[in-house]
């Protein structure tokens, strides 16, 4: 449910997201954390942010999963806990 351009920083953005996400071996790649942040643009302050990590006894995570989960929560914490997937970013 959120339009998304990626492009070098513009004046006409609402806001600036960054991410970083790290990931580890055990017989396959596995996500072992991931962090979301929204800053207001050009460069102002959070906005708002999720951070999810695995634990000692990790599971093997669906990537997107985490992702939507976290988008999911930091809408929850901007007050906007209607917001709604598009089809696309359900899949």
């Amino acid at each position: 449910g959120v339009s998304v351009s990626v492009a070098p920083a513009c004046d006409k953005a609402d806001m600036n997201v960054t991410y970083s996400d790290s990931w580890f071996w055990d017989i396959v790649m596995y996500l072992r954390s991931m962090d979301i942040r929204f800053y207001k643009a050009p460069n102002g302050g959070l906005i708002a942010s999720g951070h999810w990590k695995n634990s000692v006894l990790h599971q093997f995570p669906n990537a997107d999963g985490v992702v939507q989960d976290l988008m999911d929560d930091i809408f929850k914490q901007t007050g906007e806990p209607s917001a709604v997937r598009t089809k696309a970013a359900s899949n």
